[in-house]
C-alpha cells in the first residue's frame, strides 16, 4: 500500500463520516491530488481537482478552497493546459485579494506557486 492508497481510504472514511460537501473532506481529497501529481498520476488528480474545485465553489471564500484552486491549476501546468492555469490563477487571486486582504499572509501564497 502506497501513500496515495493510505490517502484514498482516509478520504473514503471522511466521506462517510463527514459527507462530500464537508470541508475536511474536501481538503482530504485535495491531498490527494497532491500525492498523485507527485507520482506522475496528474490525470486522476486532474479529475480529483476538478471536483474539489467542482464541490468547493460553494465555499470559495474559505482559504483552504482557494489553496485547491491553485493546486489545480498546479496540475494543468504538469498537464501542459497553461490557458487553464492563467484563467484560473487570476481567478483564484482575485479571489484571494476579495476574501484575504491586499496584503495576502505567506501562508495564502501556496495559490501562487
Amino acid at each position: 500500500m502506497d501513500a496515495a492508497d493510505l490517502r484514498r481510504e482516509e478520504v473514503e472514511i471522511g466521506k462517510g463520516i463527514l459527507g462530500e460537501e464537508h470541508l475536511s473532506y474536501l481538503v482530504s481529497l485535495g491531498n490527494l491530488v497532491l500525492i498523485l501529481d507527485e507520482q506522475g498520476k496528474s490525470e486522476e488528480a486532474e479529475k480529483l481537482g476538478v471536483q474539489i474545485n467542482y464541490d468547493g465553489d460553494k465555499k470559495k471564500d474559505h482559504p483552504e478552497t482557494l489553496t485547491s484552486m491553485g493546486n489545480l491549476a498546479g496540475t494543468w501546468g504538469i498537464l501542459g493546459c497553461y490557458k487553464e492555469v492563467a484563467k484560473r490563477m487570476e481567478y483564484c487571486l482575485a479571489l484571494r485579494k476579495r476574501v484575504l486582504g491586499i496584503d495576502l499572509p505567506r501562508r495564502s501564497l501556496r495559490c501562487l506557486r
